[in-house]
């Protein structure tokens, strides 16, 4: 059957229009037709014609094969819009309608290939707490003292996709998505500062371990989540002294050795009872006063974060299916100015250390931890 006789699929003109930020009425603006038509097209009411399809294509840079896709679209439950309810409307249904067509072309691939993973601990946070639940994880998997060095690596070994999401949205940190087969998706913003990507992922991560049979959302679950990533990231055991006698510059200086925030420190501290309430509070009014809320003076650099799993299954379609851009794009239903900066660019955006040194050349710390200062060393 030829294009020209086929109906489009629905959900793929949602999703084009939500992408591109459009409403129903904008979108019959830039095509010349009235809005009913595409209220009625959206709603599988309507059949629109090669003409129309091929303009849409135009406007909103999506290959005609893409409305004709007849993928199935993942659900996005109630706890995504629970989350992100501060969002305006517009901009969450963008990076949603953007995140599902992501998972579409995920589906795609794991039906593709098979993959060896191991098997990840689902722990009953009713049984442990959050915090018991990291280190129980940390023990299990053999992660050595002190930092953990990438948690995206360790995400990844369970055969979990980290999928940088390229938005300039500071609202959106991150999301995940259960799959078939005991899979998953971590979609995070791939333009956030490393402390707070690296909080975000093992966030994600207790979501995955806590909260794996949770059938109704709970206010509690970001709370327990957040709580075994302090853990998982900050363990009391390897912290403690560290985390007594804090000022400003030794955040700073922690910071750079346990690659997590100053803000995270601090509250880790309070946590675990090393510092008085005063204090905490204190600490946290001067912070927010020197604007550290929104962005701190020193940014961690770790390129072990970089994901590979992804990159792993671009290159086994590439060496093993002999796959070039043109099958790629085939398969997606996609540009390939698309499909290069999605897929091919699949780093997370990185600093250099400069602006640390910078401010380290006029700190007055004393923090002599010979940890720390390899850091800056090397």
């Amino acid at each position: 059957m030829s294009i020209d006789t086929k109906s489009i699929n629905p959900q793929m003109l949602i999703l084009a229009r939500q992408t591109r930020g459009l409403k129903q009425h904008e979108l019959a603006d830039l095509l010349d037709v009235s809005q009913g038509l595409i209220s009625k097209a959206e709603k599988g009411l309507s059949k629109l014609n090669e003409g129309i399809v091929r303009k849409l294509s135009v406007l909103l840079n999506y290959p005609v094969s893409f409305f004709y896709d007849q993928s199935a679209l993942y659900p996005f439950g109630f706890y995504l819009y629970r989350k992100y309810s501060s969002m305006p409307k517009g901009q969450l249904e963008a990076i949603v309608a953007n995140l599902k067509i992501n998972l579409m072309h995920i589906h795609k691939f794991f039906t593709m290939l098979e993959f060896d993973k191991e098997q990840i601990l689902h722990l009953n946070v009713e049984e442990n707490t959050p915090e018991e639940c990291a280190y129980l994880i940390r023990e299990k998997y053999k992660l050595p003292p002190g930092p953990v060095k990438s948690v995206t690596s360790f995400i990844e070994r369970f055969g979990i996709i980290v999928f940088p999401v390229n938005t300039r949205n500071r609202m959106f940190a991150g999301l995940t998505v259960p799959l078939e087969d005991e899979n998953y998706v971590v979609f995070v913003n791939k333009n956030m500062p490393h402390d707070r990507l690296r909080f975000t992922l093992a966030h994600e991560l207790g979501h995955i371990i806590l909260h794996n049979n949770k059938k109704v959302f709970s206010d509690r679950y970001d709370d327990e989540a957040n709580l075994f990533a302090s853990a998982f990231l900050m363990p009391e055991y390897d912290i403690e002294e560290d985390l007594k006698d804090l000022d400003i510059d030794k955040l700073a200086l922690l910071k750079l050795y346990w690659n997590v925030s100053m803000a995270s420190l601090l509250v880790r501290s309070r946590q675990l009872g090393f510092i008085t309430e005063s204090k905490y509070v204190s600490l946290y009014k001067y912070m927010s006063k020197l604007g550290y809320r929104s962005e701190e003076p020193v940014d961690c650099v770790v390129p072990e974060e970089n994901p590979e799993f992804l990159e792993d299954i671009i290159a086994t379609f590439q060496n093993d299916l002999s796959y070039d851009i043109t099958n790629f794009c085939n398969l997606l239903c996609c540009t390939e100015n698309y499909f290069r900066n999605t897929y091919l660019n699949l780093s997370f955006n990185m600093k250099i250390l400069a602006e640390n040194r910078n401010y380290f050349s006029h700190s007055n710390s004393k923090v002599n931890s010979s940890a720390v200062k390899n850091v800056l060393e090397n």
